[in-house]
């Protein structure tokens, strides 16, 4: 799927360029990395998978917030993906691979969870 694409569907819009939400969506992304490396030293890896997806969302977010764009639909996550794997270089293609792979599968460690409870 294209820019274009995800436009025309409406699972991103475009907005002003925002460079502040940029660095704090940046910023809390090196935070949940640190925290994903910690769970993932107790032995917690399905919740260090989740949080160190949860530093690559909000990656993809900084960068489309700084490209002056923003996810719409309910499927945001999907969203984020797709453009990162438009907007990013083709050498890149294997990190958006990898990067939808891990938003499966966090989906199946968050919806395992809720099971649980």
């Amino acid at each position: 799927m294209n820019l274009e694409e995800l436009l025309r569907k409406r699972l991103v819009e475009k907005t002003e360029r925002d460079a502040k939400a940029a660095d704090s969506l940046l910023l809390n992304a090196e935070r949940d990395l640190k925290v994903a490396e910690g769970n993932l030293k107790m032995g917690n890896s399905d919740w260090a998978l989740a949080i160190a997806y949860n530093a690559m969302l909000s990656s993809g977010r900084a960068l489309m917030a700084r490209e002056g764009y923003r996810a719409t639909s309910e499927s945001h996550h999907f969203a984020v993906v797709q453009f990162c794997a438009t907007f990013l270089p083709e050498k890149t293609s294997g990190l958006a691979n990898a990067f939808n792979r891990y938003r499966v599968r966090r989906h199946d460690v968050v919806a395992a969870i809720r099971e649980i409870k």
